[in-house]
């Protein structure tokens, strides 16, 4: 009787096991075929870009299905986004405001900003106040505003849908901003439309750089998957895109929101 038991005992252990693994299996393959899906949507994305541009509506979500899996695409030009290497110290400051923390508390990490920017005063502060200056320690990610004043990860997680290290320009795309960043740097002036994109003073370009936020979600919904990258469009048949930045997708509007309460509350 008792050998009979432990052998039950052992065999319900391998067979919870066998489930166990079972389940392992499925739950990899589903993954790896999520990751296919994403991979060929960021594909035909980028065929799209490059070649019926103007069929793309800017930040609106867009279906493409890859075999069995749908994967939900957003674009958006990163000109669309300050460029903190490259935006004018009073650029920053009324974005930050227009996050809901103070002029004084705007200021102060503007400034800062600026200041890790000039390599510590590096530069004059006229250079320092043009917009299209080259930064003397540009930040590479915006992670690295974290380390602005010591303020920690609640900066870039307040800005990050408004920010950008990779235009290498202070214009911003007026048409595809934000509304945050729409009205804390323009305000009321009036936007100059071109055939593909628009632009508030100088000439407008074609863009090449694009953020694609992609999520896609197994048969039964019980996975899903979500990606974020930064590519380049160059449109040629043997390297159409390369993928400049590939990060974890940005944080939930509602944390962002507490993020920016937290920054306006630090240091008061």
């Amino acid at each position: 009787m008792v050998v009979l038991l432990a052998l039950s005992l052992i065999f319900g252990a391998m067979l919870q096991t066998t489930r166990q693994s079972t389940d392992e299996v499925r739950a990899r393959a589903v993954r790896l075929q999520l990751a296919a899906a994403l991979d060929g949507a960021l594909a035909s994305t980028a065929y799209q870009l490059s070649r019926e541009f103007q069929s793309v509506q800017f930040g609106r979500p867009m279906t493409i299905r890859v075999g069995n899996t749908v994967v939900t695409v957003i674009v958006r030009p990163e000109l669309s986004k300050l460029d903190i290497n490259y935006g004018s110290p009073e650029s920053i400051r009324k974005l930050l405001e227009a996050a809901g923390i103070s002029l004084k508390r705007s200021t102060e990490i503007a400034n800062g900003i600026i200041a890790w920017r000039n390599g510590e005063g590096a530069r004059s502060a006229l250079a320092s106040a043009q917009a299209d200056a080259t930064p003397a320690r540009p930040f590479e990610t915006l992670a690295d505003l974290a380390l602005v004043s010591s303020i920690g990860p609640d900066l870039p997680n307040c800005l990050d849908a408004d920010i950008t290290v990779y235009t290498r320009s202070g214009r911003i795309d007026a048409a595809t901003a934000s509304p945050r960043l729409r009205q804390a740097i323009y305000g009321h002036q009036p936007i100059v439309s071109s055939s593909y994109y628009s632009v508030v003073g100088g000439e407008a370009a074609r863009p090449d750089l694009y953020e694609i936020t992609e999520t896609a979600k197994s048969a039964d919904g019980s996975v899903v998957s979500r990606r974020q990258v930064v590519i380049r469009v160059a449109g040629g048949s043997d390297r159409p895109f390369m993928v400049v930045a590939d990060a974890s997708p940005r944080s939930a509007p509602e944390e962002a929101s507490r993020a920016c309460q937290r920054l306006a509350e630090h240091g008061q």
